[in-house]
């Protein structure tokens, strides 16, 4: 699925999508203009996501998963957005 969402300024496209090999969500960061600057990335539970990339053109906070039950397992393919949550805290500039 995809989402347009303005952070700190900015407004981005992320597109979401299941691995089934890996049995893990994906994330690719795309700017306004549908050019992507982040691809394949894994979303995993209590992992901070991008945080080593700052240099990159995507937005400079941290994206962490959550898993709202507590049990701290990985999002399946029908529960992203629903028992596991995508948080993003803004950068110390924003």
């Amino acid at each position: 699925f995809r989402e347009f969402v303005t952070l700190e300024g900015t407004l981005y496209i992320f597109d979401f999508y299941f691995n089934q090999r890996q049995n893990l969500w994906f994330m690719d960061i795309l700017d306004d203009s549908e050019s992507p600057q982040l691809v394949g990335g894994p979303i995993q539970t209590n992992v901070p996501h991008t945080i080593h990339l700052k240099s990159l053109n995507i937005p400079q906070g941290t994206f962490v998963a959550f898993d709202v039950q507590g049990k701290e397992k990985e999002a399946d393919t029908d529960d992203f957005g629903v028992r596991v949550k995508l948080l993003y805290e803004e950068s110390i500039n924003a």
